[in-house]
């Protein structure tokens, strides 16, 4: 295929036009790009010119517009980036999918990965030692560490009296909804999925306890 790049004098009120055509099995024959030198009254400077360029052959490969400023495919060109960025990328990654190619067609395989582990609790009979692994939108932390592991630590200790460690707060009761404290109290609960999660009422625990991603979270027994 083939793609045909052409460079108007005036442009109107349009700066870039992409159009393509398809085979029978939906894959790019050929393409034609349309770049306005002048548009809404206004000439575009070299560095302009290369960057519509670039966001037109963006749309060439399936990429629409995105949400936001600071990238190739934003649909201002002075709020756009002269450079592919990472979100670029993933947008044309996705409209390929979307069409039904194969990731293999994405690119060449990577053989040079390297794989990254969930943090793993630490689990003794006087201590569960965890980590925050996601701060929702509320601000409430959700940890690692399981119901279950809860559970048979403290049936190991033939004990009902713990102490969770929460940076500076110290909280020693399970609650069954934010509701049992009083807004602006910490409150510590197993969710839906089984985990430990910690939260303020009327509030965001991250902000307040000083808490993020990765910070520990600890649960001592026979303290």
């Amino acid at each position: 295929g083939f793609v045909l790049l052409m460079l108007l004098l005036m442009g109107g009120q349009v700066q870039g036009q992409a159009l393509r055509k398809f085979d029978a099995q939906g894959f790019i024959t050929s393409g034609r790009l349309t770049i306005s030198g002048k548009a809404f009254g206004d000439p575009n400077n070299a560095a302009e010119v290369a960057q519509i360029a670039s966001h037109e052959a963006g749309h060439l490969l399936g990429a629409s517009h995105a949400d936001g400023d600071g990238v190739l495919m934003s649909p201002t060109v002075n709020g756009g980036s002269p450079t592919i960025t990472q979100c670029d990328i993933d947008a044309v990654v996705a409209a390929n999918l979307a069409s039904g190619k194969s990731i293999q067609d994405m690119g060449p395989k990577k053989e040079d990965w390297v794989q990254l582990l969930d943090r793993q609790i630490k689990s003794t009979k006087s201590l569960i030692a965890g980590n925050v692994i996601r701060v929702d939108t509320y601000g409430n932390l959700i940890t690692n560490i399981p119901h279950q592991e809860f559970e048979n630590v403290l049936k190991l200790n033939k004990t009902s009296s713990f102490e969770i460690s929460l940076g500076r707060e110290k909280v020693t009761q399970i609650h069954n909804s934010y509701h049992n404290v009083e807004p602006g109290e910490c409150f510590c609960l197993f969710n839906s999925l089984g985990m430990l999660e910690v939260g303020i009422n009327s509030g965001s625990a991250s902000n307040l306890l000083g808490l993020t991603f990765d910070s520990p979270i600890n649960i001592h027994f026979n303290f």
